[in-house]
Formats: C-alpha cells, structure tokens, sequence
C-alpha cells in the first residue's frame, strides 16, 4: 500500500504524452428505438467536447468536422446512453434500447452522495458546466442569476471583487448578525464564506470568501435548498446548501493544455437624473443674490462650507465671467457629466491555462488562473491569482485515492465604498459636488508643491475629502488555500467507504497609509493587521446496499465527522503623532503628544481569538420499490462547542419521497404522447442552528481607561440555558416532462418555520449588563417556485433553449419574543437614532423601513401644514415600506446556429421597497433634475416678496390642508389629534419646499420622500460565442478554438427607482439591502473572449 501511495503522487509525471489526429468529415444518421420509431430530440455530441446536434422530427442528426477517432455520445430520456466510434463510416443507424435506470439523470447530492434525480424528494437545481463556459463571472454565484427559482442574489454593486449575498427561500434568522447565507461546498469541503469585514452601513466592501474560488475551474453547481440539506450537513446547512464540483482530469490522448483569455471593460452607463441650469449657491448665494465681485473687479466663486459644497441654489449657469479659486476666469457654464468625470474604464484581464490527462490509472488537473483588475474608480485594484490541482488514482481494484488542492492569492486596494463615509466617491458626488462644479480643477488645486493639503483650497473639509478619495491606500492582501485528501474502500460490490480530511485556511494583512495633510506631518495615519482563520472537516461515510426483495431495494448510509475551526487577529491603528511624517511603522508613532508626559497617547492594540468544534453522527436510509417509488429517511445528531453543556447535543430528523406515476401505471398513461414522465415529492425536515462562540461564558474585552490599559465585562450577560434555534420545513412538488420532454416543468410549494430563535433583548442597567441573549421569537416563510425548461425548436442546424424560472416567498415575522413585549426589533439603520432604520415588527415581512412621515388629513389625505405653509411630521418614526420583494423571475434564451451560440439572460425583482437616500439629498441641494420644478416662472415658480423686499419667482404652495395649532399625538388611538382651517395658501421659497424632503441627517428629518418601490426587469446579459470547425485546425495540433464576446449590466426595461438611480447600490450587502446613499452609478460591462485546446 505505501508503494501505491507513492505511485499516486508521482503519477502525474507517468502520464504519455501522445495526441493523435486525424482527418475530419461530416457525420450524419438516424436515431429510432427498438420498435424503429424514429426519435426527435436525441442529444448526439462529440465525447468531451461542448458540440453536437439533436435529432429533427424524424430522428435524423448531422455533425460536421469529426475525426474517425471521436466518439458520439446519444443519449434520451428513457434510453440507455450508447456510445459509437467514428472510424471510416460516416452514416449511422442507431437503436437504442429503453432503460429505466436512464429515465432520470444522475445528480450530485448532500455528502457527495450521487443519485438518480427522480428518486430525489426535495427541490434541487443543477447549472452544468457547459452554462458556465466562457462567462468568467467576477465570482462563481453571479452564474446562478435567473437560473435557480427561489435564490436571490445580491451585489449591492461594489465593484470587481466585491460581495455577494444569497438567500434561498428567504430568511430564517431574526436577529441582525446571524446570517441567512446557505453552506458553500467544493468537491466535498465546506469552505467559509463570510463577509471579510464588510461594515453594514458605511465602510468598504472587501468582498465575500466564496471570492476566492476560481470560476475558470467549475465543471458544475447543484443548490440544495430544502431543510433535508440542514438534516444532514448540520446547522452550517441550515439555510441551503450550494455544492461546488471542479473539472477534472480527461483523457486526451495525452497531456491536454487549454489557455483561456478573457477581458471586460466596465463603463458607467448612466449617471442619476440632475439638472443642468442653476449652480452652486448656499445661504444667501443663489439666483436673486449674485456672486460677490472681488478686489480684482470680477464675480468670485463664493466660499462654502463642506455641508454647501454640493448645494446647486444659486445662479444660472448661463456663461457670466466668473473668477475660480485659482484666480482664473472662466464662464460659469453647465457641466452636464461632471458626475461621470472621475471615473474611468474599469479593466479587467483573466489569462487562465490548465493541464489535464488520464489513463485507466487515474486522472488529473491542474490550472492557474491571473485576474488583474483596475476598477472605474482612481486609486484602486483587485487582483487574484488561483492555482489548482485535482487528481484520482486506483492504488489497486478496490481502493481510489483523490486529492484536491486550491491556493488563492488576492490583492485588494480601496475597494468601493457602500455608504456615508468620507472615504467613498459616493458621498463625495452627493455632497461635494455642485452643479457647476469643475472636476479637473478640483483634482488638479488641492495640493501644494509640496504634496501636502493646500490650506487655501476654499472648500473647508472638502479639501479633505479630496485628499481621503486620491491619497489613502487602504490594502488586504489573502492568500487562502482549501481542498482535501480523500480515500474510497470498495469493500465489495454492495458495501464502501469513504474517508475524507479537508482544509480551509486564510491569512489575511490589512494595511491602511495616509500621508500628512499638515506640513508638520503629525496627522500621517496608519494601520495594520492580521488574521488568520483556520478550518477542518474530517469525516467518513460507509455505504451499502442491497436488495431486499425483487421490489424492493436499500441503500443505507452511516457516517461522522468533526468540524473545527479557530480563527485570530491582531490589528493596531494610530491616526496621528508621529517623529517622522515619512515613516508607516507602529514604532514611528510618538508615545507622549510632543513630548508632553501629562498627554500620553493610548495604542492600545485589538487582539481577537475564538475557537469551535461540532461533532457528528448522521445516517440514511434510502428504500427503493419497483424504480417508481422512492423514501428516504435521514438523521443526524450534532454536539456543538458554542451551546450549554446540557444542551449542546441536537438531533436533525428528515424524511422525504418520491413517485414517478408515469412509471407506475405506464398503461395508463401509454395513449398520452404528449406527457413522459410525470413525479409528485414531498418531504418533511428539520434543523437547528447554534451560536457563535462564547455566547455562554463571560468574556472580557481589552481597552483602556483614562490612558491606561483596563478590561471591561461584557456589555452582554452570558447565556447559560441557550438551546439551538429550530426550523421545520415541509415542501411538496411536481415534475413533468412533456413533448418528448421537451418542455420540462417543475413545481414546488415550501413552508418553513423557525422557532426557538436566538436573540438579544434590554436589561435595566441596574444588572450591570445592558443586554441578555436568550431563546424566544418565531418566523415563518412559504412560497410557490416554478422551472420550465424548453427546447421550442430543435433541427441539425439550429436549437433554441428557453429557461423560466419564478419564485414568490411570503415572510412573515411571526413574535419577537414568547410574551409579546417586543414590539420591534432594529436591524440596520442609517445614522443611528438620526435616521431611518430598517426593523421586525410581529404580524409584519422582515424588514420594516421605519423613519419619519409627514402628518395627514383623514378626510383628504392631504398633508398638514402650519400657518406659514410648513409641513408638519410625526414625532416617532413610522413604518413607511418593506424590503421584502413580491417575486423574483428570470429567462435564458439559448440559440445555437451550427458552430455560433447566442444567450439572452434577464432577470427580475418585482416588489420591495428601497430608502433612496441619494434622492433626498440631491433634492434638498438643488442638484436633481425634479427641483427645477418652482425655480423661476418657466419652471412653475410663483412671484412673492421676500423679507427684503426683494421680488422673487421662485415661490411654492404646498397642497395641504392648515392646520393652525400643532397636532398633538393620542396614544391611545396611535393617531394625531388636531383641528383645520381649510386649504393652504401660503408661499414658501423653492429652496424651502425641497429642503424639508431631503431626508437628511437628524431626528425627525422627514423620511417618506425618499421611501419608493424598487421593482425592475434587466436584461443581464447578452453573449456571442463561435467555435471554429476542427478543419480548419487540424494543421495547427489544435482541438479546440473558440471566441466569445458578450455585455453583461445591459439595461433595464423596467425601473421605479426615481431619479435614474441605481437600483442594486445599497450600503447593505447583507440580508438586508434596503437603504442606498451615495450609490454607485449604473454600469455597463463590455468583454470578449478566447480559448484553445491542444
């Protein structure tokens, strides 16, 4: 056996190194079966090549440029598969034989356990390799957009590199925090996909670990989505599970070498609506008040605080002469792309090669992928380069060998930011930049000659946002390797085992430099960091089967495994006090301020450490009558580290079945042509979720206090009787194949109900802790998702493929807690108590956009207003819209023209409500295109007299109703008491009107003008690949060449974001993407493609 071993790994330089080639020539003939009834729809394909035909109407085929030592593949639902080698003929005449095992295709399934879909009881979904080929996705998620019912995807637009959040089915967890991401497992290893801490609100997007895997190597993607997936992957399952298979090694003849290019160009396409009249002008600059003219006799650009650098108030931009901050005269003229302007084409080049062979020995693969990007924005890039490697080998008859290994090194600067943070080109847009405003003189007039901040750069704090957006580098460099080592017994014909040890590790270094702003250099900031987080999963499976009777079959399954993962960091940040303003180093940082004993400085460093294990026993029984009817019943038992001792054992029960009816009464259903086959399912399972770590002892956090270092308890009081969070789950379902089964229809009604939940509530600071975590609260979602799966279309020439998928989920937060005092639970939020917040509420969907509204009249449903004209709000937040969308839909149209391939991707969320924070504030300053509406006569504006005396056109009434005294709130009836004089009369400026619905930052801020609908229909991406006949390379020793082009971000048919902002730009890449500010403009991206085979 050590020899084997030792075979094993050097097997890969044993391998020959010999491809053959030969002529090629058009291929052609009939399919029938047995009773020679000619059979359309027969898929015949080169073996492992992605080309091929399917059979007319009359069961004829042709294929042109084939060698005589290629072998064809048919292959037809209900047939045995059968396989045919070229050789001199190039007509055939193929019968294939009927086969019940063939009826249904062979699907990946939790563990790794192959089997026939149609004995599957539960939803699962599958994306094939040849779906993914050529896309070269920014991760391998993006692949599954509009394909999988009842999966949403989201990227709140953050650029290459940049996080992806999944929810199937809904979610399951009510306490912000506790995620609702299904476990991501690649070639049989749970990997980790968390966030690489993303702030929720207002910090960059570092991206999500499922990054780190390389689209280049997937062969294929199955998404389990049902509670049987929790049932035997434990609590990490317990909102889905998506599995990941990569290529494997092929027999080429040889050595088989394949490069692939690929190259997007990213490229905004559309910038939000504004308008391009009035410029800068704030507190007393604008249009009846002109710029001041200076010593120099000209109109000066007036100084403006950093709150007024993006007010758009003032005069019209119609060409006067004005004198800008650097002493030069230029007209005061629109500037229509000023939004655009900063960015640039975002580049992105994927150069990838891979090696594979195989023999009767074994197989094996290896790839290095290089990914260089540069996004739009200045000052950034993502880079990531993968290597793998995948190999099998037979140490004898009865034991295989496999080995997987995947390394990933990314290199990530300034990632995009998501929210309000001055670090961010977002909020700069929105708040720093008027309508007239110059971007080139900006960038080119905030530095001195020296390099520092110019102290007479007049625009107050905006100099420094300047500096922030061009001069700080903020930097993580991972290098993350994965995969396993696993061994397979075949016992004997009916009895196996499989033992696998797998291996998911990442180390991480943050790095954060700015230079001084100041000439004395003392505000030079610095960071930096580690992390490392390491994982292992070991376990075993022991398989067999046997059948009981001539009905009846089984197949049992009993295994274990033992999950363990520990994860440190270390990260110390000084922002200013140095000795040398050139020098990044901690020990560069002064330890007193300028020598002043009395003012030591705290640098106090943050160490973090936490560790966890699971165990588990789990098994399966899978009972198997007449290859019709299907039951299969598992269990599995885990005992976690992060729950009381005398509740950290828990039991995850399932049982699920299948019938396919068109089998069991075939006589029945022998006169119905157009039906196939036909299978009801249903299944009934539970899960249970744990906690993170140390939620059940106290644990002390390090900081300091009055400049020394001290300890402090936590904020939280340990759970001591915490108990795992449950869900039940049952779905029913039905599949039909129809046409001869070229349309495939599939159906699927789900209730799940998670109970027990774990959550935080309030305790009185008299306890000396501000909070308790305990087991209470319920949620519920149940939905309907609907797959067709249609070939319309089907010739020797031309084949059109459509895929429909359509999910409607209904969530519903059922309590937050047994006695029904929680009323309402916050999530997430913009500004804290200053804005608004997105919470669960009981008898409500998750996510309640709470912020405040104006207060209406009940019997015009008009708002109030005081006697002067003014709005009046409430003084509590209220709930104004909710996240959660009506449906999510998608459609893949496929063409294939002989050697062309044509797809069309849309997809589409109908329902769900956004806070558009952008559209607040850019109507408040003036700058969007709506707040022209009142600015003058031609756009509305009333004559008025102001408190000057100065005539003005720019006044507004407010259609309300007067409601002279301040209406008052009834508690009792959770309404406002308050009487009305009649309609509103009063003549307020356009300024004011548009001010009291900026949504800005404070308490009370009215929040309902930005609360709208973010329904939309994109068409996601468009592609054009060609493969080149082999006749044309065979002079070349080439096997395969192929090009692609495609443009993915299209555009959308159907948008009710307001002001043309950007639907997907949330500052949320969590559960929850409900509040956008300062997003991201749209993009669009462009690429093209090639790859060769040798």
């Amino acid at each position: 056996m050590i020899k084997k071993l030792l075979s094993f790994l050097v097997f890969v330089s044993m391998l020959s190194v010999s491809t053959g080639y030969a002529q090629s020539k058009n291929v052609s003939g009939t399919v029938s079966d047995e009773s020679g009834v000619p059979l359309p729809g027969v898929s015949v394909v080169v073996k492992g090549q992605a080309r091929g035909a399917s059979t007319d109407f009359d069961g004829n085929f042709s294929i042109d440029n084939v060698a005589s030592t290629d072998v064809l593949v048919f292959s037809f639902i209900g047939f045995a598969d059968q396989e045919v080698t070229v050789g001199s003929q190039s007509s055939f005449t193929i019968t294939l034989a009927e086969s019940a095992e063939a009826l249904d295709e062979v699907v990946l399934t939790a563990l790794g356990i192959e089997k026939q879909a149609k004995s599957i009881g539960y939803a699962q979904e599958t994306v094939k390799g040849e779906e993914l080929a050529g896309r070269q996705e920014n991760n391998v998620i993006d692949a599954l957009k509009g394909r999988v019912a009842g999966v949403q995807i989201t990227n709140n637009d953050a650029g290459g590199g940049g996080s992806v959040n999944i929810v199937i089915r809904g979610g399951t967890n009510i306490l912000p925090g506790r995620s609702d991401q299904p476990l991501i497992v690649v070639d049989g290893v749970p990997i980790q996909n968390d966030d690489t801490d993303q702030d929720r609100g207002s910090r960059r997007d570092w991206g999500s670990g499922i990054n780190a895997v390389n689209p280049a190597d997937i062969e294929s993607m199955e998404v389990l989505k049902g509670a049987n997936a929790a049932a035997l992957y434990g609590s990490r399952g317990a909102n889905g599970v998506i599995l990941i298979t990569t290529k494997k090694g092929r027999d080429n003849g040889g050595i088989g070498i394949t490069y692939d290019f690929n190259a997007r160009f990213e490229d905004i396409a559309t910038t939000r609506d504004v308008q391009n009249v009035y410029g800068i002008g704030y507190n007393g600059w604008d249009k009846a008040n002109p710029f001041p003219t200076n010593d120099n006799g000209n109109l000066a650009m007036p100084g403006v605080s950093y709150w007024g650098s993006g007010a758009s108030w003032g005069p019209e931009m119609d060409g006067t002469p004005v004198e800008y901050y650097d002493g030069v005269v230029r007209p005061f003229s629109p500037q229509p792309n000023n939004l655009k302007e900063p960015y640039g084409i975002g580049e992105t080049y994927v150069h990838s090669v891979s090696m594979q062979g195989a023999n009767e020995k074994g197989s094996f693969r290896a790839s290095f992928t290089d990914n260089k990007s540069e996004r739009m924005e200045p000052n950034n890039h993502y880079d990531r380069f993968n290597a793998s490697f995948n190999a099998d080998y037979n140490l004898s008859s009865k034991v295989t060998a496999g080995l997987t290994f995947n390394y990933a090194n990314i290199d990530n600067l300034n990632p995009r930011v998501l929210g309000d943070n001055d670090q961010g080109w977002g909020k700069a847009l929105l708040y720093n930049w008027a309508r007239s405003e110059r971007v080139q003189l900006r960038m080119d007039n905030y530095l001195t000659p020296e390099g520092t901040l110019d102290p007479d750069y007049r625009y107050g704090r905006s100099g420094g946002i300047v500096w922030n957006l061009l001069q700080r580098k903020e930097m993580r460099e991972i290098d993350r390797y994965f995969g396993a080592f696993t061994l397979n017994w075949q016992f004997t014909d009916w009895l196996n085992l499989m033992v696998r040890t797998g291996i998911d590790n990442a180390n991480e270094q943050r790095t954060m430099k700015q230079p001084p702003q100041n000439p004395d250099g003392l505000d030079l900031k610095y960071s930096t960091g580690l992390s490392k987080d390491n994982s292992r999963n070991s376990e075993f499976l022991l398989t067999g089967n046997h059948q009981l009777t001539d009905d009846l079959g089984l197949t049992a399954n009993f295994g274990g495994s033992q999950y363990y993962r520990k994860k440190y960091g270390l990260y110390s940040r000084d922002d200013r006090y140095w000795n040398n303003p050139n020098l990044y180093a901690l020990d560069n940082a002064q330890q007193f301020v300028n020598g002043d004993r009395n003012r030591a400085i705290n640098r106090i460093p943050n160490e973090e450490f936490w560790e966890k294990k699971i165990n588990s026993l789990y098994g399966t029984l899978d009972f198997n009558f007449k290859d019709y009817l299907f039951l299969q019943v598992t269990g599995r038992n885990d005992w976690s580290s992060t729950l009381p001792d005398d509740a950290n054992s828990y039991f995850y029960p399932s049982f699920n079945s299948s019938f396919v009816f068109t089998d069991a009464f075939q006589d029945a259903f022998a006169g119905m042509e157009w039906l196939n086959y036909g299978k009801v399912r249903g299944t009934w399972a539970q899960g249970a979720v744990d906690d993170s770590p140390y939620q059940t002892v106290p644990t002390y956090n390090i900081g300091s206090r009055f400049g020394e270092p001290a300890s402090f308890v936590p904020g939280e009081i340990p759970a001591t009787n915490l108990k795992p969070q449950k869900t039940d789950t049952w779905e029913a379902g039905l599949d039909l194949g129809m046409f001869n089964n070229r349309v495939n229809f599939n159906f699927t009604y789900y209730n799940k109900l998670s109970e027990n939940q774990i959550m935080s509530g309030p305790l009185a600071w008299s306890t000396g802790f501000n909070s308790r975590r305990f087991n209470t609260g319920s949620m519920r979602n149940s939905g309907v998702e609907i797959t067709v799966d249609a070939t319309p279309i089907s010739t020797n020439d031309f084949n059109w493929n459509v895929l429909f998928s359509f999910s409607k989920n209904k969530n519903e937060v059922v309590n937050l807690d047994d006695s029904g005092a929680i009323e309402t639970l916050r999530i997430t939020g913009l500004w804290g108590s200053n804005g608004p917040s997105i919470e669960a509420q009981p008898g409500q969907p998750y996510g309640q956009i709470m912020g405040w509204d104006f207060i209406y009249d009940d019997a015009t449903g008009k708002p109030l207003v005081d006697e002067d004209g003014y709005l009046y709000t409430t003084n509590t937040r209220v709930a104004l819209g909710n996240v959660t969308p009506d449906f999510l839909s998608g459609l893949i149209n496929t063409f294939t023209y002989k050697d062309f391939t044509f797809n069309m991707i849309m997809d589409a969320k109908i329902g769900g409500d956004t806070y558009f924070s952008s559209k607040g504030v850019a109507d408040g300053f003036g700058q969007s295109a709506e707040s022209l509406r009142g600015r003058d006569t031609q756009y509305g504006g009333l004559s008025w007299t102001d408190g000057n005396g100065n005539a003005r056109t720019d006044g507004m009434i407010e259609d309300a109703i007067v409601s002279p005294d301040a209406p008052v709130y009834n508690p009792e009836t959770d309404s406002y008491d308050f009487s009305t004089s009649g309609e509103n009369t009063s003549i307020i400026p356009a300024r004011h009107y548009w001010a009291v619905r900026s949504s800005g930052w404070g308490a009370g801020a009215p929040t309902t003008h930005s609360v709208h609908e973010n329904s939309w229909i994109r068409l996601t991406e468009l592609s054009l690949g060609y493969n080149v006949p082999r006749k044309f390379l065979e002079s070349f020793f080439i096997q395969n060449l192929s090009f692609n082009v495609f443009a993915r971000n299209v555009g959308y048919l159907y948008k009710t974001a307001p002001d043309n902002l950007n639907p997907h730009s949330t500052i949320n890449g969590g559960k929850l993407s409900g509040i956008e500010f300062g997003g991201s403009p749209i993009t669009r991206t462009i690429g093209f493609g090639a790859k060769v085979s040798f």
